[in-house]
């Protein structure tokens, strides 16, 4: 998507474009009136995105006038004035869709420039069918990997445990969380481009390997779900093929001139599994996989009933510690160390006592 930066402060906007260009087509300008030319000559910008305190022309009041020639851009205004008031008057005035302050995080910036560049798709579809049919797509399809959204997953997974409610409770089906463990490494090594590749390479082998699956999904920014038919009542071949899977997974990928190796782990839980509940289904999934990962990563787990209750217990744990510990039920103790030949304390250990109900 092509977007446009403008920014007098040049180094600025260079660190801008250099940060952006992984992801879009930046263009950049110095002021307002060069701005606006390029905004004239490039009808179709995704997205305008201006700071505020400029010599001649103000953000707000060229993002106002990029109306004229741009109407479906999305603009974004970047500001560091602390005057909050005037900085709303300006995002009124302008019609602007989001306003950041300087310096902002990249998580952030991405995020907006985003928005706006969906907000810019949806407005040229204004007023045609198309636009339901996209924003359908949108809320049932990953945009990275092309796979199913989380939305769309569930929605398959709650129709799975309602055909099987009062049925045989067997589970003839099961859910899979495959986690990427080293995803945030190789984002932060390379670029948030060479994370979305990955990504992609893995998505195109679990279509490969899971062809029988009723759906694949990108979960989470780090996790894949896999719903497959199947009896899990064999944990060994269970097991079996989900070790086949990581290695299918693992496999290196070519990425920038090298080989990246990356590593994941799977969790997987059986449908329906005690009430056939599919939030309950992915809850215990999602506990198999953190077990996997706590072992030691590179493998896969099949959930067990005591680890639920043992995350429970971890749970209730941590809320009635942080509720000890802002109510000063926390007491220190002091321990001696001492020295048998001396018949001296050599030192002192701190010990936090908790005095529970």
């Amino acid at each position: 998507s092509r977007i446009l930066c403008v920014d007098d402060d040049a180094e600025f906007l260079e660190s801008l474009r250099l940060l952006l260009a992984e992801r879009y087509q930046v263009l950049t300008a110095l002021n307002a009136a060069e701005a606006l030319q390029i905004v004239r000559a490039e009808p179709e910008l995704a997205a305008i995105m201006s700071d505020m305190q400029m010599p001649g022309m103000d953000g707000a009041t060229f993002l106002a006038r990029t109306r004229q020639h741009a109407p479906h851009a999305g603009r974004i205004l970047l500001t560091a004035q602390a005057d909050l008031r005037s900085t709303i008057a300006a995002v009124n005035e302008a019609q602007v869709l989001r306003f950041l302050s300087k310096p902002c995080p990249p998580p952030q910036l991405y995020a907006a420039l985003d928005a706006a560049i969906e907000h810019h798709r949806l407005a040229n579809l204004e007023g045609t069918g198309l636009r339901r049919a996209l924003t359908a797509q949108i809320t049932s399809q990953d945009a990275i990997t092309g796979l199913a959204s989380r939305t769309r997953f569930t929605e398959m997974l709650e129709a799975v445990c309602a055909d099987a409610e009062g049925k045989d409770r067997t589970s003839s089906f099961a859910v899979l969380i495959i986690n990427i463990e080293n995803l945030h490494d190789i984002t932060a090594a390379h670029s948030h481009s060479a994370g979305d590749q990955v990504l992609q390479a893995l998505a195109r082998r679990l279509r490969e390997h899971c062809s029988g699956a009723l759906c694949i999904a990108r979960w989470s920014d780090e996790d894949f779900a896999v719903l497959l038919p199947g009896d899990l009542t064999d944990e060994a071949a269970v097991l079996a093929a989900a070790d086949a899977l990581i290695g299918k997974l693992t496999y290196p990928i070519p990425l920038q001139q090298s080989a990246q190796r990356v590593r994941t782990c799977i969790g997987i839980a059986g449908v329906p599994v005690h009430t056939g509940d599919a939030n309950t289904a992915l809850k215990f999934a999602d506990i198999a996989a953190r077990q996997a990962r706590l072992q030691g990563g590179g493998m896969a787990c099949l959930f067990r009933s005591d680890w639920a209750q043992r995350a429970a217990y971890r749970q209730q744990l941590f809320v009635a510690l942080r509720e000890a510990i802002e109510t000063d039920a926390l007491h220190v103790n002091y321990q001696p160390v001492i020295d048998l030949k001396a018949g001296t304390v050599s030192t002192l250990e701190a010990l936090a006592r908790w005095t529970h109900p």
